[in-house]
């Protein structure tokens, strides 16, 4: 008797075990799914440093000032490539004790590129002059006339502002890839993140799920929100997760819903939500657009180096080269293959 209590003790302690682990490896599996922190928070972050020290360069555009992007199809490839070119004048003016030269680095989504070129302002006629150096004296300013990028590589896609399906129609829905986005209205809908999760349905009998979870992004002018769902008919078959959602923000309103099953569900092999139907109504009047952001960085070498930071880091002088971050500035893309955004 005292044998069979002890087994069925063991029993229940051996389950809850197994429950709480399964929990454990599902927060993790969780965490490690989640969005990574946009590029836009590092240079806020530096922005916000740099006002507290003082500025020491700044940069300023004018009305003419113009943010140009021309894609380049890649046949086969998911990612994209993009021209970008900053024209109509762009002036840096340094208030420093002694000379500095610097390059300039586009920001393209979360891509940042240093592929670069010039045209000064002294002669629109010259060409561009590809990977100039450019150097202040103490307390001057300088203009250049525009700034070239070639083949910035992204998986990201422009803002499309007429998807190929009707998304409002609940029966159907709209495919969506990922890092795709959509206006609706005043808001800017895109999908930032496709991820598998383990979500267990019944630990005793071993029933598990591994469904696609999608989080998407909802913009507008004053704010924005995330929300991550899965397809409808898991929350049907009992998963404790979201489908739907509604927020109400910037004085309208956005729905999302996804509908997909089977082959037409939710795919993260794929990289595509096969059915999302979106809504948005009303809301404060806003032209969602894409932005980049020109940033510059000082080319001081290193000690016991022929290289400065940014040049020996290829992949990550964002993260170890913050000493030489001197200045930033978004702007809004105003053209697309020809077509005027703005």
């Amino acid at each position: 008797m005292q044998k069979g209590a002890i087994s069925i003790i063991t029993g229940i302690i051996l389950s809850i075990f197994i429950v709480v682990l399964v929990i454990l490896l599902v927060m993790l599996i969780v965490f490690k799914s989640s969005p990574e922190s946009s590029v836009k928070d590092f240079f806020q972050k530096q922005e916000e440093v740099k006002s507290f020290v003082g500025d020491i360069i700044t940069i300023e555009t004018s009305d003419a000032t113009k943010v140009r992007i021309s894609e380049i199809s890649l046949p086969g490839l998911i990612t994209k490539s993009y021209n970008i070119e900053i024209t109509g004048g762009i002036r840096f003016t340094y208030k420093g004790d002694e000379s500095v030269k610097f390059i300039p680095m586009i920001t393209f989504f979360d891509i940042t590129s240093k592929d670069y070129s010039i045209r000064d302002i002294d002669n629109l006629n010259a060409v561009y002059e590809k990977d100039v150096v450019i150097e202040l004296p103490k307390n001057k300013e300088k203009s250049i006339y525009s700034i070239r990028f070639d083949n910035v590589v992204s998986p990201h896609f422009l803002l499309n502002e007429n998807p190929l399906q009707d998304c409002s129609n609940e029966k159907t829905g709209c495919p969506m890839l990922l890092y795709q986005s959509f206006k609706f209205g005043n808001y800017k809908v895109k999908l930032e993140n496709l991820h598998n999760r383990l979500y267990v349905v019944d630990v005793f009998f071993n029933q598990a799920k591994n469904p696609c979870f999608a989080t998407f992004s909802i913009e507008c002018e004053d704010d924005i929100k995330y929300v991550t769902l899965i397809d409808k008919h898991f929350c049907d078959e009992g998963l404790n997760s979201a489908c739907s959602a509604n927020f109400n923000l910037c004085g309208g309103a956005v729905s999302i819903d996804l509908i997909g099953k089977g082959d037409q569900g939710t795919d993260c092999a794929s990289n595509i939500a096969h059915k999302v139907v979106i809504n948005a109504v009303d809301g404060k009047k806003w032209e969602p657009k894409d932005f980049v952001t020109l940033s510059i960085w000082n080319v001081r070498k290193e000690p016991n180096s022929d290289k400065s930071c940014v040049e020996s880091r290829e992949d990550r002088f964002l993260q170890e080269c913050t000493k030489d971050f001197l200045a930033s500035i978004t702007m809004p893309v105003c053209e697309v293959n020809g077509k005027n955004m703005c």
